[in-house]
């Protein structure tokens, strides 16, 4: 899983459109596992 992350991260450093869509969708991940505990 963290392997994952660490691979996106990097092909995000190359994309910049990626790194934003990938924090904006981190975001939401965020806000829906608070909501719903």
């Amino acid at each position: 899983m963290f392997e994952l992350i660490s691979m996106i991260l990097a092909m995000s450093h190359l994309i910049p459109s990626l790194s934003y869509l990938l924090e904006f969708s981190f975001q939401i991940f965020i806000v829906y596992n608070t909501a719903i505990p």
